[in-house]
């Protein structure tokens, strides 16, 4: 009974540190900041959009996102959970037409 009251307690407190919607909000502030420098574009020149959830569970979510800016576009994978974020570039692209 001692263990799985422990097991309750933990799932709780995980549970509990982060909503989804911080993690999310984390990952593209994360996101952001990357593209600003891999697409040498201002911030809010640049246009972010979520392409896939790849997954989620317990506070911990996976997705990949999407940043367009200055003629040049980017794909970036996420893993987000436990208060910690961490990020890839998964493709980069640009336009012939850059200023």
């Amino acid at each position: 009974m001692r263990l799985k009251w422990s097991w309750v307690v933990l799932l709780a407190a995980v549970a509990g540190c982060a909503t989804v919607g911080d993690v999310r909000q984390k990952a593209m502030d994360k996101v952001l900041a990357q593209a600003v420098f891999d697409l040498d574009c201002r911030e809010d020149q640049l246009e972010i959009r979520e392409l896939s959830e790849d997954m989620a569970f317990m506070g911990a979510r996976n997705a990949t996102f999407g940043v367009r800016g200055c003629g040049r576009r980017a794909t970036y994978k996420t893993a987000c959970g436990l208060g910690n974020c961490q990020m890839i570039t998964d493709s980069l692209s640009a336009s012939t037409n850059r200023r």
